[in-house]
This record gives structure tokens, sequence and C-alpha cells, in this order.
């Protein structure tokens, strides 16, 4: 507060007040620009220049009608649509002010220029325009080329409704017999065709609105432009690309009228008024900060003529996202595209067209002095033309456009090689060479004139083919072919072939300057950095250690960058996207940025803080200057600071700390980044020649400069110095060498061309050979008909014969080419298709039995005649049910519906998610095949394999010696039917031999044999039924499609889950305890007062994984009298009634946990109805000699009755009874009657 009170006081003293309150009245300001009033005031000098009104058919002078000449807005077709539509459904309004199209034209061109109207407020009195009958030349149109387009549109629908009338009315004229609806019809369709008659009549006579073009033109183009833009239609407002042109034509007449030395210059400053005039626009603001493309193609591209006019190039929405990375390569790379059409239309002396075809003639056929003189020329036309030779660009604007569809049509499959020395790219050159000839010679007039010799501009224009033809014949020994011509197609593909190696070129603008991913999150609202190969260019050409200027290096740089994007800079882009994996990302806010310098060495702060006094003092008055190259070198950052295309000189920058030491902080933030990964990256030998090959272009032009060491030695320094003063390695080989490499295996692959195409012909050949006669044979048909089609049963096998042939032929063709005879063959990245065609095949569909191919092992292995299970058939309720007869041979799909389950039954569904899933490895065959085999006796330890199954560590391929029987059809099993079933086969019962520890006795206890089992068989499961839900009715079920993939589902550890059917040590994945179902009741009838009627027969389960446990599709098995596994079963008479109605919900785990061993001990020879399930292709158990003893809680009184799966509350509580709680089944710690036998889990049932 201090100096404002000084200086208050010091103006007190000189009488005066510095503070000055304006308390004058409030007048009325008129805005400086006043968009609104601009337009009345020229809408006012366009009317002054109208000179009457007529009409005009529309549709007969669109070929004279000439568009876009003021205002070259492309056609839009949504907005033709709208137009359409209009006229559909509100007519056409043609006779009106708002809709007539304005005309430009010289009033002599009009023979009733007397007679015009000034307006349409009579359209009856509006008479038509009538020109001189001589004259033919365009009318020039301000604005229409919508409604043109909308009218021929509308008009063409109106023609084909009338001929679609038409047709009806033939129809009905050729009927013999016509009743009335056809006579209605008839009538119809003809006062349709009136009606459509009468629309068509007048539809073109549309009013016109003449202006004299010698008053509308008398002060420039202005009043023609405002005219052109027709902004009385709202659907035709400005728009921004309008502006974008119109901003573009200024800059180009203010290009044109200025001095040749100052052209750019004072373009560039036409740009920058231009810009702040206009309105705020986000994306057009983008594209007019970008001053090198506004000013590169205001001034040149525009000039071309339409071809590029209307391309994406002049669209704000394009350019706004383009303008990102490759901008600025992409420009440059025009630039000298339209350089080199300069060259070709230089007006300086060149042989004619014929000398020049000539001597090519004879250079192809060795003459020395034609190779000579053809070698000049092509000096001659590299050259620079001279000032008084230069040509006008603008002979090219109606010509490229027809050449560019050469281009598109002749070079689409090669795409990727355009510029390449191959045989790929060189065939098709040759053939858009002469293409474009011809269309030049015919669109020149040089074709049909035979005169043209005495002509001078068609002289000049014939020596223009003439250096066309030898700019793009090939010439022999170069490394490069000759690109096409500038066009739409190679514009694209160079847009498309830079942005292919994005990565890469980010990284090569990085080497030129250590700003570019700072600046942006540093200074939001500026534009200097929005385009990174921009920034790169600008650097080089205003680079002060250049003597004559940067701009010529600049255009190297990108030649280099353009001739090496398909090798060196392809090997940065990989390069870059594999290290940005392993790098954290850069920082972006200012926060970030702060943060990471902070964490810097000292050192670096250090040296930070004395770049930042260089640039403080360079600011100044007496010292403003970016050439940094005084400073001394020990400084870090110097360079950065020298080559960037920030502009910290700026006096924008008044705010030290917010705008200016973040930017060098970030120059030491950036120098620290690169030094993660930027040394590594020069390790490679290609992304350290591309950097070799830059600074090898750049040193020439720079300055040399002195330097004194230590030892006062005097050393002369010239050489290009990056940034960031990373040494590439020496070791690695110069770039010529490495060049040279890649340049001989693309020259060996060549080489190999004809060869490998000689050697494909003669292969294709012979395989054309031997199918046409294997096809042709009266075997292979599929009838005895001469002409009768092939037999599918030959074309499958003959197939894969022919792709055998292609595999071995192209493994044969590529290590003779090698001449290497154990060459590795990678059949993914060779094309050994010889595209041979096979004649079409005929499937017998009267033939039965056989199946081609894979699919005949699958019917092996599953035969299709086995039944799936049927459906469960409901009964009624309380009611007695009787057997019913089992068909012999049925064939059934599963049912794959899924019910829901309630109780116990959903329990089960639980336990079963945890089934372990085996790998392919592991997988048994199919159960399907029924069993036929005896239960086998194997003592335990036993290794012995049966025929049918194998071991997990047994090979795949591996097969028993006993053939195996043919599967016969199974019958299908019912819920409450029981039927002896013959004995079971050895082929489907595998045993695994148990596994021990050194602590087992041999005598394990049910707890123990569960865990052992747990282990020794979780790499065999038991396969999925034929008739299991989970299978998609071909024999391809669930598990078999999870092996398809190698992998291993995760396994839940044994304490965490329920024993799973794999687990069982009795039978090997059945959950059936004694043949009972846990959630099948049919065997369960309350009418009968013994169980010992069902003990017969036993039915087996199988567990699914959706549905619980359900029947299995094998019948029922006799009792077995085995002493070996009468302790693992527990007889059906040792049991109470209300153990056998509870433990029929139990797993096997549990149940056999449960069992007394006063009842285990009982021998199933004393009853012999009790047997085991035999499992299909399972594994047989190991012998059980003792179990530990269990506790089960005494029954209740009363017997219940079971519940079925389909039964509800209500059926429960039939005949008087009360439904049955379910048992809780709870761990218990210790066992009170055996304490010393404390190893085994011992589980207490409680009572119900």
């Amino acid at each position: 507060m201090a100096p404002k009170k000084s200086k208050a006081k010091k103006a007190d003293d000189d009488g005066a007040s510095v503070l000055h309150l304006n308390k004058g009245p409030i007048e009325a300001i008129a805005p400086k620009n006043d968009p609104a009033k601009e337009t009345q005031r020229l809408d006012t000098l366009v009317a002054k220049c109208k000179v009457g009104v007529a009409w005009i058919d529309l549709l007969a002078m669109k070929r004279r009608l000439k568009f876009g000449v003021y205002n070259d807005r492309p056609q839009n077709e949504a907005e033709v649509n709208k137009l359409v539509a209009c006229f559909q459904e509100s007519g056409i309004v043609s006779m009106k002010d708002v809709t007539a199209i304005p005309l430009i034209m010289k009033t002599s061109r009009i023979d009733n220029k007397d007679s015009l109207v000034k307006n349409f407020d009579d359209p009856d009195v509006v008479p038509e325009l009538e020109l001189d009958i001589e004259d033919i030349d365009n009318i020039i149109v301000a604005s229409g080329q919508h409604r043109l387009a909308a009218l021929e549109k509308y008009n063409y629908s109106l023609k084909e409704q009338y001929q679609k009338h038409v047709s009806k009315r033939k129809k009905v004229e050729v009927l013999k017999n016509i009743n009335q609806e056809h006579v209605a019809t008839f009538n119809e369709a003809h006062q349709a065709m009136c009606e459509l008659k009468g629309a068509m009549e007048d539809v073109g006579k549309w009013g016109v609105v003449i202006y004299d073009e010698d008053k509308l033109l008398a002060d420039g183009t202005t009043l023609a432009t405002h005219l052109s833009r027709n902004s009385t239609l709202h659907e035709f407002k400005q728009t921004e690309e309008e502006v974008l042109i119109t901003i573009f034509k200024e800059i180009q007449q203010v290009y044109d009228t200025s001095p040749a030395k100052k052209q750019n210059d004072i373009a560039l400053e036409c740009l920058r008024t231009l810009r702040t005039a206009q309105e705020k626009n986000a994306r057009l603001s983008k594209v007019l900060q970008h001053e090198t493309y506004c000013v590169f193609f205001a001034t040149r591209v525009m000039r071309l003529g339409p071809h590029f006019r209307h391309r994406r190039e002049f669209k704000v929405n394009w350019l706004a996202k383009a303008i990102d990375t490759n901008m600025g390569l992409y420009l440059s790379w025009i630039q000298m595209r339209i350089k080199t059409l300069k060259r070709l239309s230089s007006k300086g002396p060149f042989p004619s067209y014929a000398e020049v075809l000539k001597l090519i003639d004879d250079a192809d056929a060795n003459v020395a002095t034609a190779k000579e003189k053809l070698a000049e020329l092509r000096t001659t036309l590299e050259k620079r033309p001279k000032t008084k030779e230069k040509g006008d660009v603008m002979i090219w604007a109606g010509v490229l456009q027809t050449i560019d569809k050469k281009a598109s049509t002749v070079f689409t499959d090669v795409e990727d090689k355009v510029g390449e020395m191959t045989g790929a790219y060189v065939t098709p050159l040759s053939v858009y060479r002469q293409s474009a000839i011809k269309s030049l010679r015919d669109a020149w007039g040089l074709t049909s004139n035979d005169e043209w010799e005495e002509n001078e501009i068609l002289a000049h224009l014939d020596r223009v083919c003439a250096r066309v033809l030898l700019h793009l014949t090939v010439e022999t020994g170069k490394a490069r072919a000759p690109e096409p011509l500038l066009g739409a197609f190679v514009m694209d593909n160079a847009w498309s072939a830079l942005n292919n190696v994005k990565e890469g070129v980010k990284e090569v603008c990085r080497w030129f300057d250590a700003l570019l991913d700072y600046h942006k999150g540093l200074h939001p609202k500026t534009h200097i950095m929005d385009d990174w190969s921009t920034v790169m260019l600008n650097n080089i050409s205003k680079d002060a250690r250049f003597t004559d200027g940067g701009k010529t290096y600049a255009q190297e740089v990108t030649t280099i960058l353009w001739t090496h994007r398909r090798t060196l800079l392809v090997r940065l882009s990989n390069c870059m996207t594999l290290a940005k994996q392993n790098i954290p990302a850069r920082a972006k806010e200012r926060k970030e940025l702060l943060h990471e310098y902070d964490v810097l060495p000292e050192e670096e702060r250090f040296a930070n803080e004395s770049l930042m006094k260089i640039l403080m003092s360079r600011r100044t008055k007496a010292n403003k200057s970016r050439d940094l190259l005084a400073e001394p070198p020990s400084i870090m950052g110097t360079i950065a600071l020298h080559s960037t295309g920030w502009d910290w000189l700026s006096p924008t920058h008044r705010n030290t700390a917010r705008d200016l030491e973040p930017c060098v902080k970030a120059i030491a933030v950036e120098r620290k980044y690169v030094m993660r990964y930027r040394p590594k990256l020069f390790e490679d030998k290609y992304v350290a020649t591309l950097r070799r090959l830059l600074e090898d272009s750049l040193q020439p032009g720079v300055r040399k400069i002195q330097h004194i060491d230590l030892a006062r030695q005097v050393t002369t320094v010239h050489a290009w110095l990056w940034w960031d003063e990373i040494p590439l390695p020496t070791t690695h080989e110069a770039p010529a060498v490495v060049l040279q490499g890649l340049e001989d295996s693309l020259v060996k692959e060549q080489s190999q061309m004809r060869e490998r195409l000689a050697l494909e012909h003669e292969d294709r050949v012979a395989l054309t050979k031997m199918i046409a006669y294997l096809t042709s044979m009266p075997l292979a048909l599929s009838s005895s008909d001469a002409t009768a089609m092939l037999s599918a049963d030959i074309a499958t096998p003959l197939e894969a014969l022919i792709t055998g042939f292609e595999v071995n032929a192209a493994r044969l063709r590529a290590r003779k080419l090698s001449k290497e005879p154990k060459m590795p063959i990678d059949l993914r990245t060779m094309n050994y298709e010889l595209r041979l065609e096979i004649p079409p095949a005929h499937n017998d569909e009267y033939t039965t039995g056989y199946v081609i191919g894979d699919e005949e092992e699958e019917d092996e292995a599953e035969p299709e005649e086995h039944p799936a299970p049927k459906q469960k058939k409901k009964t009624k309720k309380g009611k007695g049910r009787q057997p019913t007869p089992v068909p012999e041979e049925e064939e059934e799909e599963p049912a794959p519906k899924k019910k829901a389950r309630k109780g116990k039954a959903r329990a089960v569904e639980e336990d079963d998610e945890d089934i372990v899933i085996p790998g392919p490895e592991t997988m048994q065959p199919s159960s399907s095949q029924r069993s036929q085999s005896e239960v086998v006796e194997v003592s335990p330890g036993s290794k012995a394999m049966v025929p049918g199954s194998r071991a997990a560590s047994q090979p795949a391929n591996a097969s028993s010696d006993k053939p195996k029987p043919k599967p016969k059809p199974r019958p299908v099993p019912r819920k409450i039917h029981r039927q002896p079933s013959p004995p079971a086969l050895d082929d489907d019962i595998q045993i695994i031999e148990k596994q021990s520890t050194a602590g087992d006795k041999g005598n394990e206890g049910a707890g123990a044999n569960v865990e052992e089992s747990t282990s020794a068989d979780e790499s065999v499961r038991p396969a999925v039924q034929a008739g299991d839900p989970s299978s998609d009715g071909h024999g391809n079920n669930e598990l078999e499609k999870d092996a398809e993939t190698d992998t291993v589902p995760s396994r839940t550890p044994p304490r965490a889950r329920q024993p799973s059917p794999s687990h069982s040590p009795l039978h090997g994945g059945d959950t059936t305890l004694l043949g009972f179902s846990t959630t099948e009741t049919g065997w369960f009838d309350p009418e009968r007062d013994t169980d010992h009627e069902m003990d017969t027969t036993v039915q087996t389960t199988v567990v699914d994984a959706d549905k619980g446990t359900r029947p299995s599709d094998d019948d029922t098995i006799p009792a077995v009298t085995d002493t070996h596994v009468s302790k693992s079963l527990t007889p059906l008479s040792a049991l109470s009634d209300d153990d056998d109605a509870r433990m029929h919900d139990m797993t096997l785990t549990e149940s056999l946990a449960q069992v007394p061993d006063s009842t285990v001990t009982k021998s199933l020879t004393q009853v012999p109805e009790m047997a085991p399930t035999p499992p299909l292709t399972q594994v047989s158990p190991p012998v059980q000699t003792n179990t530990k003893e269990r506790r089960v809680a005494p029954p209740t009184g009363k017997r219940e009755r079971a519940p079925t799966a389909s039964s509800t509350a209500s059926s429960n509580q039939g005949r008087g009874r009360k439904p049955k709680k379910k048992a809780k089944v709870v761990p218990a710690d210790t066992d009170e009657d055996d304490p010393q036998e404390n190893d085994g889990e011992v589980t207490v049932v409680p009572g119900v």
C-alpha cells in the first residue's frame, strides 16, 4: 500500500488527480462489427444489380448451368432428400423470390431483356428466359444445386410410378377372361397415369432471377459471394466449410496480388486478421490456428480444382480430429507432390512425346546412346525450373480426377506396396502409366488434333506428356520406384500409411522437442502444439543453427520418414508400443509435473535453475534472442530450450511462476523420463539407424562451433546436437549397411518370385490333371449317367487329399528355393493354397449306415440306437402303481427341462456343483455303451486293469487286446420297475490301486477311505451318461467341451465341499445308498408293509450337476454275494423303517459314516438280494477290510411317506401321515464308543 500512497501524494502535489469517474451522459454507440447491418447493406447492393425475373426449364438446361463458381458448397444428399419429401407433400413452389434460382450473366446474352418483369407477384405474366440461339456458353448459377438435384430425383420417381401403371394396364390387356376387378384396376391405372402426366408436364418450370454480371462484379466478388450464400433459407445457412472456404479465397486473392518475395508473409497476416473476426467455434478456431495448413491449402491445393476441393481435407470436423500428430508430415508430403506437378508442367525445353517414347524403346533394347540421353533428361526433370520456365499448375485441375480413377482401379490390391521396387507394384505401375498418358492426351486434344505441333499451347502440353511418361518409367538400379501422380487415392493412401506408424512418428517428434507431452496441460488455451509433426518441422525450419535456413532440411526429414515408413518407422512404432507397457505414463497435469520435479535429484534442479536464469536474461529487450548456442554447453537443457516450439519470448507470458517456470521444469522432468527407455531403445540397430539418418541429413547445414577445453585445446564441432544428449551405440553398423541388408532381403524375395510362381504353376497343373482324372471316373459319379454329379463320398476325402498335396508341395517349394532341406515350415504364415476347384458333389440321401470322416468315429463311440431315458409319467397321488412293460427299443431325446427342487433334492444339487471336472487326458469312454460284464474280485493293492477302461496315467492310444463287444440296445428304466439284468462285463470296470501312506495299517475307517479315494481317484471321473441333460444330444457333453480348451477347472479343497460322486469308495462316483436314489422316490409304496419285496433288485442312479441325482440308463442289476465288499454295504433287513425312509436322501459318504459297526459286519451272504450298483466304465473300489464305528440316532415310532420329486406339501400329507422333517447332519469331534479311533471323521444324525 505504500507505493499507492506515494503516487497519490505526488499527484496531489502536481495539482491533478489520476482517479477520474466518467459521469457524462450515456450515449448510444453503434457496434463496430454488426453482422445484421452488414448483411442488410450487401442485400441492398445486390438488389441494385437485379435485371428481372423469368422462368426456364430447369431439367432441359441443367447441362448448361454451372454451380459453385463463387460458393462451391458440396452437395448434401440429406438436404436433397428433405426437398424431395417437401415436393411430394406440399408440391413445388417455384415462382417465388425465396425459391427462385439466381443467375449471373451479361444482359447482352438475353434476347427478351425488355420484357422481363421485376418480381413474381403475378406468376402467369412471368415470361420464359430467351437466349441467343448461337449462345452455347455456360450460365453461372449463384445457388440452387440442391433444388436441381431434388427436382431430378422427384421427376424420376414420377416416371417410375407412371411405368408401374403402364405395366398394370398391359397385364390386364393380355388377359382372355376379364372380370369386374380387372376392369377397375385398368381404369384406376388410367386415371393415375393421367394425373402423373399432368404433374410431369410442368415439373421443370422454375423461376429464376437474373443479375447483371458487370454490376455485380464491378468491385470484386464480394457481392457475388454474398448472393451465393443463399442465407434466406435456413436449411442452407452458411456452414463451417463455407466460412473456411471464404477465408481461403480471401487469402488466395491477397496472395496473388502481393509481391513474390512477401506472398507468404502477407497471406499469413491476412489469415490472422480474418481469424480474429470470426465467431466462437472451437473446431473452426482450431483449424484456423493451424497456420501452415490454412496458407498452404488456400494458395496451393485449392488451385487444383474441385477434385481436391470436395475432399475431407476441407471438412472442419475431420480437420479438428486430424490435427494431432501427422498433419505436418502430411502437408509436407503433399507439398513435395505439388512441386513434382510443377516440374512436369514446366515450359522449359524438352523433347516431344514421340521422341521420348522412342528413347525408352531404344533403352529397353540396350542402346547405349538412348540410355545416356534418358539419364540427361532425368537430371533435367529433377532440377527446379527457372522463374521464366515455371508452368501453371492449374492445367492439372481438369485431368487429375480422371487419372485418379485409373490409380484407384490399378493399385487397389497393392496399396501397401506403392513406391517399392517390386514386381507386385512395377507391373501395375506400367499399366497406370499408359492409362494416364492416354487420359492426358485425350483431355488436352492431342489425340484428335493432327496439327497440334503448330499450336504453341498444344506443343507445350505434348512436352508435359513426355515428362509424365519419363517420370512414371521405372529406372533400372534405383532403390525406389516412382509413385503415381497426386490425387485422392494417393492422398488417402499416404494418410493411412502415416497413421499406421503414429507411435513412431510421435517418438521422432519428441527427439526434436521436449515439451510436446506437457505444453497442452500447462497452456490448455493455446494451439501452438496441437500437431506434433508440424511443431517438429517448424522447429527445424526456424532453427538458428542452420546457415541458410532449415526449410530444405525439413523436407529432407519428411523424405526420410516417408521412404522408411514401412521398415524403420514400423520398427520404432513396435518398440514404442512395447516400451509403453513397461514404463509409467508421463505427467499430464500441472500438479503431477511439479511433483515429478520435486523428486528429482538436487543437481538436476540446480541445473534447471540455471536454465531459468538464462531464459529470464534472454527475455530482456537488450538480449532478446532464441539462439542459445553461445551459452555454456555444460548447462543441461540449453538445446531443448533452443529448439522448442514454445515461444518463451512472447510478451503474453507475464506471470513467471505460472507461464514460464512450469515449462522449464518440464524440460528437466522429460530429460529424466527419457533416460528410462531411450538408451535401451537405441540399442536396436534399426531405431539407431533411423536416428543416424536424420542426424546425417541435418548435419551439413549446421554452423560450425568452436570450443576450448580445460587443456586449452580448440576443437571445432560440426554436428547436429540432440536436446536429450543421448549418444548412439558405437557398435552398430553404418546406416548404409543396415539399409543394404533390408534391401538384400527384399531383392532376394523378389528374385525368387518368378521361380516360386513357376513351381506353383507346375504343381497346380499336376493337381488339376489328377482332379480331372479322378472326378471323371465312372466310379466317382453319383449315378451311372455320364452327366451325373460327383459323389459326395468321393468329394469329401478328395478335398482332404488335395489339402495334403498343397501342404506338402508348399513345403517342398520353400525348401527348394531356400536350399535348406531341414528348413522349419510354419503353415500359419505360409499361403499354401493353390486355389484348386472341385466339381460340385451330390449326397445320396437314400444311403444310410455310413458316415464320412470323423462322424463315423463318433457314431461308433456313442451309437444312435441307444435310447435316452424317458420322462417320468405323473400318476395320481395315493394310488397303487402297477408295473408297466418296458419297451425293447425306443429312441427319445433327453429332457433338457430343469425342475426346481425343494428340500434335500436342492441340497444334493448344491453338493454336485463341487464335482471336479477331469481334463481331456483323464476322460473315460462314453458310458452310453451298456456294460455286460460281471463284477471282478480284486484284492486290495492289486493293479489289474480291465479291458475297455484305462487309468489316468495310461496313454490315450493304449487299448486292450480283448475286443470290445458291440453295444446292444438297452431298455429304458422306469420309476418303480425293477427287473433282473444280465451279469455285467468286465470291460467297463476300472480298478485303481489303493494308495496308502506309511502310517496306514490296511484297515482304514470309512472316513479315511473317503479321503483316500478322493486323492487316488481325483484324476478319474465318471463320464456323463447318454441321458444326461448336460449333453448336447449328440454325445458331446459339456465336460468334453471343457476338455477341448485344455483347461483344468479349479478344485475345491476336500473340507470345503461335500463328497462328490468320484470320491465314493464304493461305486466310484455313485451317491446312491444301496441302489436308492436321493431324489427318485418311486421305489416307495405306502400300500406295502415290508421292504423285502424291493430287496430283489436295485436301481442305479447317476449324479447330474444340474439336477442332482437321477435314474441311471442301466437296467437293474442282480445281487452279488461277495465277502470282500460285504463290510461296505448294509443290508436292508438291518435298517428300521424310519432309517429306510430317512437315509434315501443321504449321500453315500454320509450313509457309510452313520452305519454302526454291528450292522456293517453283517455279511451280504445272509442277504443275497443286496448288491452294489455296477458302474459304467468306472473305477472298482479297493476292498475295505474294516470300518470305523458309527453312531446313528434312534428311529422314531411310525414310518412316514417319503416325498417324491414332483410331490407337493398336500401330497406328503396323504393317508393321514404328517410330512416328514428332514434329518439334520452335524459333525462330531470325537467318538465316545471308540476313543482310540480318532483319525476318522464321525457324523452324528440326530433323530427327527
